[in-house]
């Protein structure tokens, strides 16, 4: 109201001094109703702005991650128990960092979240140590950058997505065994689709196809499908969740990649919750510099939904 009026008046003295160095024949009373008009024409104009405006950087949860993909962008800390090795270090404990985030940024087409088209970022880093030194050695670091456009359509949801993925060895790491250095990097393109089967159940798969791969002799293609329990019931909403993911990679000859989550979400009904997860993966190694070797990783973390 403030803003309205501060309009009105600025208009009314632009158009007094406007009438008398024109010689104008303008009454008060007219000047008046031609400033209302502008006024409310000018607060029109600025509602139409703020609608748009609030289309950028939308305050709702537009952008989802694959929960139980083991390089989705998240923000959290697990304790790993290795079973079966990728690296030289061998089996014993690791640790497991991860700092990450998925945002929506524009809200190009839809009036409703069921119904929208909408522009994101993903970005994530992922550090793995070694817990058996007391040096807690870094074994690898992976970083991953992401542009997802989400198309909604109800309880289903189409990605279209181009993603950048790099990992790198950690110096001591390979002071320690005198690893080579692979920097494997890979920029794709990718689909996937997201359905919800009933309440609370929804299935995905999709594949992708890199333009850019490091080293040159790296395969391009990768396919990904699994299931998802949210939680989600016709009477309200429970905390445990549970998931698997499947992922094969052509550069790892199609060995099958699975990690199998379950855990609580603390509190249930929040948006922004804590994430108490057990995980069993075994496969090809979610770590990029290991990504051809197979190993059995029993995890224990806790995630936040930022």
């Amino acid at each position: 109201m403030f803003r309205f009026n501060h309009h009105i008046s600025l208009i009314i003295l632009a158009g007094e001094r406007w009438g008398e160095s024109r010689g104008r024949r303008m009454t008060r009373q007219r000047m008046h109703v031609l400033a209302m008009t502008l006024g409310c024409l000018t607060c029109l104009t600025t509602s139409s702005q703020a609608q748009r405006l609030a289309r950028v950087l939308p305050d709702a949860p537009l952008t989802p991650t694959i929960r139980a993909d083991p390089r989705a962008p998240a923000a959290g800390a697990k304790l790993v128990g290795v079973l079966g090795a990728a690296s030289e270090f061998g089996t014993g404990l690791e640790g497991e960092a991860q700092l990450g985030h998925s945002l929506p940024v524009w809200i190009i087409s839809g009036e409703s979240p069921d119904r929208a088209v909408v522009l994101g970022i993903q970005g994530g880093v992922f550090g793995r140590f070694a817990m058996t030194s007391e040096e807690r050695e870094l074994i690898t670091s992976d970083w991953m950058f992401a542009l997802p456009l989400y198309v909604w359509r109800g309880d289903t949801w189409f990605r279209f997505r181009y993603r950048h993925f790099s990992s790198h060895l950690g110096d001591e790491y390979v002071e320690k065994t005198a690893a080579e250095r692979l920097d494997y990097t890979r920029d794709a393109f990718g689909v996937l689709v997201f359905k919800g089967v009933v309440r609370g159940v929804g299935v995905y798969a999709g594949g992708d196809v890199a333009f850019n791969v490091d080293p040159s002799d790296a395969k391009r293609f990768a396919v990904q499908g699994g299931i998802e329990l949210t939680g989600e019931t016709a009477t309200g909403r429970s905390p445990f969740f549970a998931a698997v993911d499947v992922y094969l990679d052509q550069d790892s000859s199609w060995k099958p990649r699975i990690n199998i989550q379950t855990g609580v979400l603390v509190p249930a009904n929040n948006r922004r919750r804590v994430r108490f997860q057990a995980e069993l993966l075994f496969g090809p190694s979610p770590q990029g510099e290991f990504h051809r070797l197979e190993e059995t990783l029993l995890t224990l973390g806790v995630g936040f939904d930022l």
